[in-house]
């Protein structure tokens, strides 16, 4: 069952550190229109209804450490040895 665990949370570490190696905007550059004038750029805000996906990462990243961390609490408590009564 340690083994388990460990494998766990390894994937998780793993997890964790392709999720927050990705950029935070996908930004593109885009050519200069032709012409003597300056180029314009303008800033666009997307706005989404719900949340937003690092947002729900990190929410499941929580879930799993969490769950991970009672299973091993679990484990351990189960393993405790029961004092048996001494022959008298």
């Amino acid at each position: 069952m340690r083994r388990i665990v460990l494998s766990l949370s390894s994937i998780v570490a793993v997890a964790v550190t392709f999720l927050t190696a990705a950029p935070s905007a996908f930004a593109m550059r885009i050519a200069p229109t032709s012409g003597d004038g300056p180029s314009v750029t303008a800033s666009r805000v997307a706005h989404h209804a719900g949340l937003a996906s690092w947002e729900i990462s990190l929410m499941v990243v929580a879930g799993v450490l969490l769950a991970v961390t009672l299973l091993t609490v679990a484990i351990q408590r189960s393993r405790r040895s029961v004092p048996t009564p001494g022959v008298a």
